[in-house]
């Protein structure tokens, strides 16, 4: 998968859930959270790994330990492991620090200029909490 076809995906997820992927306390983002919602990284992966990520961890972090249980259905093309993993730390920053439509969008537009990524899709977003 290119950064863009990853990028888009996410971007389409999070237009479609509209929300953070939050534990049932709603206090920690979480890779499957209840109603079927996922977080940025975790829409990427099979729920089976999401469902065991979130039995590993406390809450959705995104770091090397993950990135060695994750990185076979992760891999970007002409990418190094280690851009690959800064990449999608970026994107999951953005959907685990993200309260309000304006942060998500900005976050989301200043990572496809970082990345050199078309960002026309992040307009798909119009709702987020």
């Amino acid at each position: 998968m290119t950064k863009q076809e990853a990028f888009d995906r996410v971007v389409a997820h999070m237009a479609q859930q509209g929300e953070r992927s939050m534990n049932d306390a709603g206090k920690f983002c979480v890779y499957a959270g209840p109603k079927g919602h996922a977080c940025a990284v975790g829409c990427l992966l099979p729920v089976d790994l999401r469902i065991q990520l979130d039995t590993l961890l406390e809450a959705a972090v995104f770091n090397e330990g993950v990135w060695d249980l994750v990185k076979s259905h992760l891999a970007l093309e002409d990418e190094s492991e280690a851009d690959s993993l800064r990449f999608y730390w970026h994107l999951q920053l953005a959907h685990d620090t993200s309260l309000e439509l304006e942060t998500v969008i900005s976050k989301l537009t200043l990572l496809a200029t970082t990345w050199n990524l078309d960002a026309s899709k992040i307009s798909t977003i119009t709702q987020w909490s």
